[in-house]
């Protein structure tokens, strides 16, 4: 084998997922743009790296990082699902985002699995693993969210409006970064869309940032008066706050991305 050519002997059959009937069809594409040939009785000559992991997958099934790039797109749309049922519900329903959170534990735990048992990755092990926590972070900090309302629901009946916009933006940081995901899963991308798609992260979260600052400051002006109730203050401090998060580890999921991009061009 060397970079541009590899011979493959004869050996095991046909795994169960990859019956002769679909695998035929590939092999004679491969065979028609003249990148198969037969080469000997027992041997087959493939041309090309990207034509030789095709074949490859076909008897070895998906590899590592295909399945690593499944598995973060299926987290990615967790975490934005999550989102929109936080916006639709103003946080109100905790064991509809409790069964996001479940879904994405489980996805979190498989992909822990591969990446402990892969020996080599197209994208790098501790990358892999930076934007699965962050994104695994994004579900649990909207969990902490609404798990804090129903904690504080005797205080927080109605949302504020600065709480509306932080749950607003929530919604579109988990959608930007599904976008960012689904680029990084493609065998081909641009770094130029991904590193546009980062910079309206960073402007959301910047957003997010001057929003936190003004609800502090309404709450310290509303709050300092004779006898206010400090409990009711502290409910709605800490929810601004685990609101805001949500949208740093948004913004991690970003960098992280478009770094590997940077790595890969």
């Amino acid at each position: 084998s060397n970079c541009n050519t590899t011979i493959i002997r004869q050996s095991q059959s046909y795994p169960q997922d990859n019956a002769p009937e679909k695998i035929g069809p590939i092999l004679q594409r491969l065979i028609a743009k003249k990148r198969l040939f037969c080469y000997g009785s027992d041997r087959l000559l493939v041309r090309g790296k990207e034509d030789m992991g095709q074949f490859l997958e076909l008897f070895r099934g998906p590899s590592p990082s295909d399945q690593c790039a499944k598995l973060l797109l299926e987290l990615a749309k967790c975490a934005s699902a999550c989102a929109k049922l936080l916006h639709e519900t103003g946080g109100a329903d905790l064991e509809g985002i409790i069964r996001h959170e479940h879904t994405g534990d489980g996805i979190v735990r498989t992909l822990h699995q591969i990446i402990d048992n892969a020996f080599i990755m197209r994208i790098d092990k501790s990358d892999v693993t930076q934007l699965l926590s962050e994104l695994d972070d994004m579900i649990d900090g909207m969990r902490k969210v609404a798990s804090h309302i129903d904690i504080h629901k005797y205080y927080i009946e109605t949302l504020r409006t600065e709480a509306k916009q932080l749950i607003e933006i929530i919604v579109f940081v988990s959608d930007e970064v599904k976008k960012l995901v689904t680029m990084l899963s493609g065998k081909r991308f641009s770094l130029l869309d991904i590193s546009t798609s980062v910079h309206r992260l960073h402007d959301a979260e910047s957003e997010a940032d001057k929003i936190l600052m003004r609800a502090e400051k309404m709450l310290i002006s509303e709050f300092s008066q004779p006898h206010a109730n400090v409990i009711e203050y502290i409910g709605w401090e800490k929810l601004f706050r685990l609101l805001e998060r949500v949208t740093d580890h948004a913004n991690h999921c970003g960098t992280i991305i478009l770094s590997i991009a940077r790595k890969e061009t």
